[in-house]
């Protein structure tokens, strides 16, 4: 049954997103120019810095580089405003005292973003962007041994940051503040109070359409 919500949370989120994209892709033909690059669609990598916060554990865990690559998709290239979605596979984490943790996660954002500059396909824009994020658990190991039992299956959260487009190559800089406590109370890792992921994320994004 568990399993069982958390696949309907993620059909209702991509759902989501589906639906909206076909919305801002008419707003995108009225309102932009016939040089622009308008809804595209592309890949997606880069590095990731997670730091775990607890209220009562401070010094116990210790930051963690990881992993992330997926694609993504919109972000009115040919107009002031855009959405963009993306579906990606993350990497988080920890060091602690016992080993390395690591928490494995599908990332769906729906992204706010303001494109500065020139809106032409191969000019050079500049974008703050913000907006809601979810993170699906698909796993969670600590030196090989599965701990995913110990910690709540999904977290919701904000990303804001900015990036830099020219032509078809992207770079952006944003953080994920999570808002809910990743561990369940009565584990192991529930021992801690308020467990809560913040992660630096730098991306470069290669725009296919």
């Amino acid at each position: 049954m568990y399993m069982f919500r958390r696949l309907a949370l993620s059909l209702v989120v991509l759902m989501t997103i589906v639906t909206a994209t076909p919305a801002f892709a008419q707003q995108n033909a009225q309102s932009g120019n016939s040089g622009g690059g308008g809804v595209g669609f592309g890949l997606e990598f880069g590095m990731t810095r997670a730091t775990i916060h607890a209220k009562d554990a401070a010094d116990v865990f210790k930051s963690r580089n990881g992993l992330m690559g997926g694609i993504w998709f919109g972000g009115n290239r040919n107009g002031a405003v855009g959405f963009m979605g993306e579906i990606t596979y993350v990497v988080k984490g920890a060091e602690l005292p016992a080993g390395n943790l690591k928490l494995h996660y599908l990332e769906i954002p729906a992204l706010l973003r303001v494109n500065m500059g020139q809106r032409s396909r191969n000019g050079v824009i500049v974008y703050p962007m913000f907006g809601p994020v979810v993170d699906i658990q698909l796993k969670a190991n600590l030196e090989g041994f599965d701990v995913k039992d110990q910690f709540n299956g999904v977290d919701f959260g904000v990303i804001g940051g900015v990036g830099f487009e020219a032509a078809r190559v992207g770079v952006e800089v944003r953080g994920n503040w999570g808002l809910r406590t990743l561990a369940k109370e009565g584990t192991n890792f529930g021992g801690w109070t308020d467990t809560k992921n913040f992660t630096v994320q730098v991306l470069a994004k290669v725009r296919i359409n």
